[in-house]
C-alpha cells in the first residue's frame, strides 16, 4: 500500500502538502480539510510528482527535508515545467538558514516559514491570503 495519503475530497482549492513526517502529514491535512481544501498529501516528491500528474494543485505546502530529495530541489525540477511554474509554494521548514531562505524566493515561493515560529492556524490563514 502507498504511503500517499487518501485525497481528501472537499468544495474549495486543491493543496498539495509535502511532509515526511506521516504524523504531522495527517495533522496538516486535517486541520486543510477543516478550512474547505481538497488535500493531496505527499511523504516524498516521488508521490508529489504523482499527485500532482494526476490532479494539479492550486498552492504546493513543500517540507525542506524529505527523504528522497530536498524540497527546493524538487520546487527548482517543478519550475521548469510550464504546467507548474506559477503555482504558488509555500516553504515549510524547521531551518531558518539564510541560504535556504534566498533559494526558495528565488524559486518564486510566496512564503518561507519556520514551523516553530508559527501555528498551523497562522499558517493556514497565510494560505487562505494566497488563494483568494
Amino acid at each position: 500500500m502507498s504511503s500517499l495519503v487518501k485525497s481528501v475530497k472537499q468544495n474549495g482549492k486543491r493543496i498539495l502538502v509535502l511532509e515526511d513526517e506521516f504524523p504531522l502529514l495527517r495533522i496538516i491535512t486535517q486541520r486543510l480539510h477543516l478550512a474547505g481544501y481538497t488535500v493531496d498529501g505527499a511523504r516524498d516528491s516521488d508521490e508529489a510528482a504523482r499527485a500532482m500528474l494526476k490532479n494539479k494543485p492550486d498552492l504546493i505546502w513543500l517540507d525542506v527535508y524529505l527523504p528522497n530529495e530536498n524540497g527546493l530541489d524538487f520546487l527548482e525540477r517543478i519550475r521548469q515545467d510550464k504546467r507548474y511554474k506559477k503555482i504558488p509554494a509555500v516553504v515549510i521548514a524547521n531551518s531558518s538558514a539564510e541560504d535556504k531562505v534566498e533559494r526558495a524566493t528565488k524559486l518564486g515561493a510566496f512564503a518561507y516559514l519556520v514551523k516553530a515560529q508559527h501555528t498551523l492556524g497562522e499558517i493556514v490563514e497565510r494560505i487562505n491570503t494566497i488563494l483568494k
